[in-house]
């Protein structure tokens, strides 16, 4: 009688699981693979979803609605802490050491630089604009050893046995953040970056830096910056939303400093950007551009005469002052195909900034 009731409630208890939804107990292992999939099918289920949060150790991806961010800032504001819409500044408090580069390291820069440089395929002759690019002299000198010149590989087909390194640019933010563009993170298929180095102060001339990040403990993004993907499994994108944070596993803001945050922007304003444009000085050599702001909506802003080329996505648009505005992500191209001498990018917005001081990052 004991066995037969044992098997009864086992048999009772096997046919209630069976008609269970699977991910009641499948919840954490299936949580990326239905996000990110979702993602490149365009569902639906993601439209509300207005920031994410890809924690790299558990493969497992947070989404975040506007009511969720706004919750957690009023939470957060009701604990008594400081939240506005700007961050200021900060200076490296620690000395830094200068590092040499080694052959290995210098010979995938020189690598990636081409490569970066093919995969654009952007000419710079018959340039409409003035190039108004200066060189850094001594890019490990403030401010300019809060700015990175990023390496990253991307896979270069689906099944992903194929793959090639690429530069871009980034800069410090707050106390554990890198900010750059999104396409510099992600590859054309939706897959994050490997082997992703983000070496401050780099200067090419003589091959040293002053601080170099590798260990990526989470990226902060907008999930709706992929929108679908195309019958060859490469991803469409929406350029409003291509910026994106690298959460470091350790706090960076004693080695690396930082630019402060601002939402505030006006036509006319005066910017200023500083990269690594594969370009000039076969990309080893820091350039850095000022123009104004000649237009901006709730997602983008367009600078005249801050030239960019391939190299320089990822930088910041700053003020005197050392707030950054948004992130460098495209540079115009005339009809011809060369490029305009206007560039555009993300802005920060209000909202960001409170969640990102909300979360602890700055």
């Amino acid at each position: 009688m004991k066995i037969k009731k044992v098997f009864c409630m086992v048999l009772i208890f096997a046919i209630i699981v069976s008609i269970l939804p699977q991910n009641v107990y499948a919840y954490n292992n299936m949580e990326r693979e239905c996000s990110v999939q979702e993602q490149l099918n365009g569902s639906k289920s993601n439209s509300d979803a207005v920031l994410a949060y890809y924690d790299v150790k558990t493969q497992t991806e947070t989404l975040f609605t506007e009511k969720d961010l706004q919750e957690t800032i009023s939470e957060e504001r009701n604990k008594g802490k400081i939240i506005g819409t700007s961050v200021e500044p900060q200076k490296a408090t620690k000395s830094h050491v200068i590092h040499n580069l080694t052959k290995e390291e210098v010979e995938r820069f020189e690598v990636a630089r081409e490569n970066t440089k093919e995969y654009y395929g952007i000419e710079t002759s018959n340039i409409r604009a003035v190039d108004n690019r200066t060189l850094v002299s001594n890019p490990q000198a403030d401010p300019y050893y809060r700015i990175a010149k990023l390496y990253f590989n991307h896979k270069l087909n689906a099944s992903g046995t194929d793959w090639a390194g690429y530069v871009g640019t980034g800069f410090a933010i707050g106390y554990d953040l890198c900010a750059t563009a999104r396409h510099c993170l992600t590859d054309n298929y939706g897959n994050w970056a490997t082997d992703f180095k983000a070496y401050y102060g780099y200067n090419g001339n003589n091959n040293t830096y002053c601080d170099l990040l590798k260990n990526v403990s989470a990226y902060i993004y907008y999930p709706q910056y992929i929108t679908g993907k195309n019958a060859d499994g490469t991803i469409q994108v929406d350029s409003d939303f291509d910026i994106a944070f690298v959460v470091w596993d350790k706090r960076t803001l004693e080695e690396t400093g930082c630019f402060g945050m601002s939402s505030g922007l006006s036509e006319g304003m005066r910017l200023l950007t500083a990269g690594y444009p594969a370009d000039r000085d076969n990309g080893n050599r820091m350039y850095r551009s000022v123009g104004s702001v000649s237009s901006f909506t709730d997602f983008r802003l367009r600078c005249n005469n801050i030239f960019c080329y391939p190299g320089q996505s990822g930088s910041a648009y700053y003020d005197s002052s050392l707030y950054a505005h948004g992130v460098i992500t495209h540079t115009d191209l005339t009809s011809s195909g060369s490029v305009s001498g206007e560039s555009s990018g993300r802005r920060f917005d209000s909202t960001l900034i409170e969640w990102l001081i909300s979360a602890g990052h700055i």
